[in-house]
Order: structure tokens, then sequence, then C-alpha cells
């Protein structure tokens, strides 16, 4: 059995070792029209820590995110930054969807980008998230998520839009859409942009808006907030008051038993060096549980009283806190044959 379970902890070590040992990875999957999206992806806390998306200005690529995404991290939110398919290149970073769409012929103007950040956002939800969800853009694509939020308003649970404007041939098509908008929501530019997006700004009709401008000149875009922008400090200040109530520097690491799915999923599981999101699915009979191995995600160590351990010695899932509806328990599970582990109701304790 020690052999065994030293061979799958070799196992699922392997499988993630590519984000464990990388600050970001570098991911694909495809638009409603078929093409190719490129994004970098910044998971650095348990996967129900909440989630920012991040989308480039005109001209730009994710590469305008490098310094930003991980600054995001470190206020406790896991990130991805697209490449969008209208834009170019920037901190030695090509965008490869632009190249990409130019490739197959399709359009990739400002507004055809659209689609980009809805299946970015549709991504994200079936693979990375279990907390809340913020959107950021720059410049265009900081009028794209307005609209979004405007025409979804489920969609997220708030959006930051830096230097938005009416970029397009219908110069009201973002009031139209803001006018519907009910998240909270964050807009910041340069300080002689403020006419561009005031209009936009005031047909927002909830409270939970925040508008700021630096006290000195600032610039386009999301690159305000990049080290070398002289008022990058006041901007982040705001960045960070706005987004206070979504941090999650306190890590839940919590169980959760689904009765329904017959699923069980643990947030925070420590095994050696490694932290994983790990998912297992209930058998149809008894009380026998295999792990689904394409749920698992890496991020870094944690300290945390709920966080589950595995035990590659003995093959021991040891599960701390799980919570089943409104109550929580103390369980462990033995691994049997390979990735199949049977609860020890022995354990149980409430």
């Amino acid at each position: 059995m020690k052999i065994q379970s030293i061979i799958i902890l070799s196992v699922l070590i392997l499988m993630i070792s590519k984000v464990a040992n990388a600050t970001f990875e570098t991911i694909k999957f495809t638009a409603k029209d078929g093409l190719e999206i490129t994004a970098d992806i910044y998971i650095t806390h348990p996967l129900n820590a909440p989630f920012i998306l991040l989308f480039h200005q005109a001209g730009y690529s994710r590469g305008e995110y490098r310094e930003i995404a991980l600054q995001f991290n470190k206020l406790g939110f896991n990130a991805m930054a697209l490449d969008q398919r209208s834009g170019n290149a920037i901190n030695d970073v090509a965008n490869q969807t632009a190249q990409q769409a130019r490739v197959q012929n399709l359009p990739h103007q400002h507004l055809d980008a659209l689609i980009d950040l809805e299946a970015a956002i549709a991504y994200v939800k079936k693979n990375y998230l279990k907390g809340k969800l913020i959107i950021l853009g720059s410049s265009y694509s900081a009028s794209l998520v307005l609209k979004i939020a405007g025409d979804t308003p489920d969609i997220a649970d708030a959006v930051l839009a830096f230097s938005p404007g009416e970029y397009f041939s219908n110069k009201m098509l973002i009031q139209q859409s803001a006018v519907n908008i009910k998240i909270p929501t964050f807009i910041t530019s340069a300080k002689s942009e403020q006419a561009d997006w005031q209009p936009i700004f005031n047909a927002i009709t909830i409270s939970q808006k925040v508008s700021f401008l630096p006290t000195t000149a600032g610039r386009h875009g999301a690159s305000v907030l990049w080290d070398k922008t002289p008022e990058h400090l006041e901007y982040w200040d705001a960045v960070k008051s706005f987004l206070k109530p979504f941090s999650n520097l306190s890590v839940n690491c919590i169980a959760s038993y689904f009765t329904n799915e017959k699923k069980l999923e643990m947030p925070c599981v420590k095994t050696g060096n490694n932290s994983f999101d790990i998912e297992l699915k209930q058998q149809d009979t008894g009380f026998s549980f295999n792990l689904i191995t394409d749920s698992i995600k890496s991020f870094p160590q944690i300290i945390d009283q709920c966080q589950a351990l595995y035990n590659a010695e003995n093959g021991r899932l040891i599960i701390p806190c799980v919570a089943v509806e409104n109550e929580q328990f103390y369980v462990e599970l033995q691994q049997q044959i390979g990735f199949l582990f049977d609860l020890d109701l022995g354990s149980i304790k409430k």
C-alpha cells in the first residue's frame, strides 16, 4: 500500500508540476466562432478565492498585466489575462489571439473582441471559479466589460473600467448598456479623459459606483498600475479600496459534500510540500469515492485549520472540516486501489 500511495502521489505531482512551479501558465481555449484564444492564468490561491479577469487595451496583449496580475495575487485574487483578437504586443509579449485571427481571416476590430471576453468568462466559470468574479477592462475593453455587465447583469460580481469611452460607431452603445448595470462599478482614467466616460458613469443608476482621477496627469488604460507610472500608487489605493469587500486574504479550506451530486469538493489538500484543490465523486452505492483527476488544481502552500491532509505513507486522507448542508463534520478516507477512497465511517465526528 505504501508503494502504491507513493506512486499515486508522484502521478498527481507530475500532473500539476507545470502550474506549481510557474508564476503563470499559458493556456488556450476557443471562442464561439472557432478562434483559438491565448491567455495567461495566475492561480495562487484555492479556487474559492475571488477571481479577476484582465482584458488589455488597443494595440496590446496579455503582457499588459504581467506585473499587475502578480499584485492582484498578493491581494488575494486568482487572475487570468487575455489576448483579445484586436491587439498587437506589449512588454515583449505578442498577442497570439490577434495573430491567429488574421491567419483565420476572422474579424478583429475592437467590437469583434466582445465574444473573446464572453468566452473567457465562460471558460473561467467552468474551470476555475468557485468564488466571486471581477472583470477588468483597459481602453476599448473597458467599454466592453461595461457593456457585458449591463447586458448580462448577473455575469460577474464587480467591474472595473480603465479609460472607457464610446469608441464604436454607435456613440451611445456603452451608455445604453450601462443603464442596466447592477453590480459595483469602478471607472478611472487619465485626468484629461474624464469627458470620455462621464456620460457612461452618469448612466449607471446604482449607488455602488466609484470614479477616480489622479491628482496629476495619469495615463490611458490599466497601464496606470505599472510601477513606472508616476501615479501608480494613487491608482492602486483607489483600486484596493474598491476591491476590499471582495479580497480574500483569509483562506477558507472547508470541504463541501453535495448530496444531490454525490460530490465532495476539497479546496485545500496538503500532500508533501504541495497544496491542491480536488474533487471526489461518490460511487452509486456504498461509501466509496473516486478522485476526479481532471479537477486537480495546485496553488502555493498555505496554513489553515481546515486544510485536508493526504498521507502518502499509508494512503490516509484526513478532512477536518466537511460541510454537509447546515452541519460540519470531521471525516477520514482510506485509499484503496488506484484513485478509489473508502469513507471510514468510524472516523466521523460532528
